[in-house]
């Protein structure tokens, strides 16, 4: 069960904090992956670190600009040239921008450049992928999987008690307006290409994480714990298992859904 030997799988923002463990695990599964990332270097060592395993898998790193359609189209031809065909992708890359700064800016001082630079990468770069896979899984005439990551932000708004005292990198945290409207978009553009692939057997889902470990200071951390049934925040690797599920032939009748992980924070 929840074998993905023998299945393609696209991932985008493979080198981000959550891409390099979804890679790992996508790889302990049996999947053949196509990196999608920036660093052309850094994603050749990946797929250095990962076949070095001794697996009969295969794995290419490809350095796409997301927002740019042509770079896209030309990749999507050649991951199926270097693959044959792609069962499945995870739209997964996002950004906070050029300037963590500018991200974390109150509402009333955001900069609309910062505004749609993080639109861009979080909701436009996955417009422009499933524009090209999705015809790619259609004419293969074998279905398909596509995930998008969102965040419990496009769900729920962010409590904003839990932010004072707590710190990102250093940086005084707060949850932009942009990121919870990015995160949203994800959710409306998956079930509505659930509707509209669906009769091609392409299913398609989002995968929600709650709050992730990755640099907040331990006042947040504890805030934000304390409003957690299960008591903690997320590690990376808590939402592996969900996409392997998601990518899997035994969620074979699952789409259009929001898979939440968020160890029980949107069930009080």
């Amino acid at each position: 069960m929840f074998s993905l030997k023998n299945k393609n799988i696209v991932l985008t923002g493979a080198l981000g904090i959550l891409g390099q463990h979804f890679a790992r695990g996508l790889w302990r599964a049996g999947a053949n992956l196509a990196l999608v990332d920036l660093n052309q270097s850094e994603l050749d060592h990946f797929c250095k670190e990962l076949m070095s395993t001794g697996k009969a898998q295969k794995c290419i790193g490809y350095s796409v600009n997301l927002v740019k359609e042509e770079e896209v189209k030309s990749f999507v031809s050649q991951a199926v040239s270097d693959f044959g065909a792609i069962n499945c992708l995870h739209n997964n890359a996002a950004s906070k921008g050029k300037s963590l700064e500018e991200f974390l800016k109150p509402y009333e001082e955001y900069n609309i450049n910062t505004w749609q630079e993080v639109m861009s990468i979080n909701i436009d770069s996955m417009f422009l992928m499933t524009k090209y896979i999705g015809p790619q899984m259609v004419n293969q005439q074998n279905g398909g999987s596509i995930i998008q990551t969102s965040s419990i932000y496009g769900v729920v708004a962010p409590d904003q008690r839990i932010y004072e005292g707590s710190l990102y990198n250093g940086l005084p945290i707060t949850s932009p307006g942009v990121y919870s409207a990015s995160k949203a978009a994800v959710i409306g553009l998956t079930q509505y290409l659930a509707s509209y692939w669906g009769k091609y057997q392409i299913r398609v889902n989002t995968l929600t994480p709650g709050g992730v470990e990755s640099g907040q200071n331990e006042v947040f951390s504890k805030k934000y714990s304390d409003r957690i049934p299960l008591a903690r925040m997320a590690t990376p690797e808590d939402l592996v298992g969900g996409l392997i599920y998601l990518c899997s032939d035994e969620s074979r009748y699952i789409t259009g859904q929001n898979l939440i992980i968020d160890g029980g924070l949107t069930c009080w």
